[in-house]
């Protein structure tokens, strides 16, 4: 279940600064850094940047939280292995462990093609 919603501070693997909004708990848990007044980024992530991701599932498989990490040394090796999470209801923290980490990915750069269906024009 999702908390609070805060902005972090996201670093591209090109060294561009983002802001990037995502659950407190789940940013904090991995150490995100806080995005702030002094911060270097003016845009939000473009829609075209797919942030790197760390998976935390329990161990039955219910939960699972997948959280962006904003900075560009985070691995598997670096990041908390387990993290606590709290299920509606539950006074009782669940334990998620970490599964997969995924990189950084960006989606296809737009081309000044065209596709070559006939529509009449020239372009």
């Amino acid at each position: 279940m999702s908390g609070s919603l805060k902005w972090f501070e996201y670093t591209a693997e090109s060294g561009d600064v983002f802001a990037i909004n995502m659950d407190e708990s789940n940013g904090e848990a991995v150490s995100n850094p806080d995005y702030t007044d002094a911060s270097d980024a003016i845009y939000a992530i473009p829609r075209n940047l797919i942030s790197r991701k760390a998976r935390y599932v329990s161990n039955d498989g219910l939960y699972t939280r997948t959280i962006p990490i904003c900075s560009t040394g985070q691995s598997t090796s670096t990041l908390p292995s387990t993290i606590a999470i709290f299920t509606l209801g539950s006074t009782v923290a669940t334990t998620l462990s970490i599964r997969d980490f995924t990189g950084e990915r960006f989606r296809s750069i737009p081309v000044a093609a065209d596709t070559a269906i006939t529509d009449g024009d020239a372009t």
